[in-house]
């Protein structure tokens, strides 16, 4: 039978242990050996990660400061930045909604190690050109051959609408991964038959 000072005991370990990272389902990312852990929480409404976390340490879009580098195979509706401007109802598209069409994140003097990602589709009311068919991918090297893919999704439906948050979890990273550079990459038509 556990006592309540053995029960306290076993949960200030576990709380301990959390406190240090040995937790699953967080994102993570060291900058100068320091690191930053921060808890999925799928009950949440607020967008609550590394990009919100830095956003309120610099004290405003990470990409006009310099702290995250946000870039894009091509221009169609908005400016890269929009996608790290997490206060913002202003919305990001590619000028060509076919297939391989990226958007990419240098987080510069930072590793990533991401368990979960968001995607926000468009918030101006119509239902087309929201990512369906992609890759999430990582690399350290920005070399072509380097990138990695760690998680891919297909005919995704819960991106289909306009005005609609959607959480997914990382499903090919392992333990020891970190990435400098991480990009969403389209690989297949957006919903309405955008190709």
């Amino acid at each position: 039978e556990i006592t309540a000072t053995l029960w306290n005991k076993i949960c200030e370990f576990i709380n301990n242990q959390s406190s240090q990272g040995y937790q699953s389902n967080r994102e993570t990312f060291s900058s100068n050996d320091n690191y930053k852990f921060f808890e999925y929480n799928r009950n949440s409404q607020k967008l609550q990660g590394i990009i919100n976390y830095l956003t309120e340490k610099y004290k405003g879009n990470v990409s006009d400061k310099g702290v995250v580098s946000v870039t894009s195979s091509s221009i169609g509706y908005g400016i890269p930045n929009y996608v790290v401007d997490l206060n913002n109802s202003t919305f990001f598209q590619t000028s060509n909604l076919t297939e391989h069409q990226w958007i990419e994140y240098d987080f510069t003097k930072r590793r990533i190690k991401p368990t979960h990602y968001v995607i926000r589709t468009r918030t101006d009311g119509y239902d087309l050109g929201n990512p369906q068919n992609w890759v999430i991918e990582g690399s350290n090297t920005h070399q072509k051959n380097d990138w990695k893919i760690l998680d891919s999704r297909h005919d995704e439906n819960s991106t289909k609408r306009s005005n609609t948050t959607s959480s997914f979890k990382i499903r090919k990273l392992k333990e020891n991964e970190s990435y400098r550079y991480l990009r969403i990459r389209q690989t297949g038509k957006s919903s309405n038959g955008y190709s």
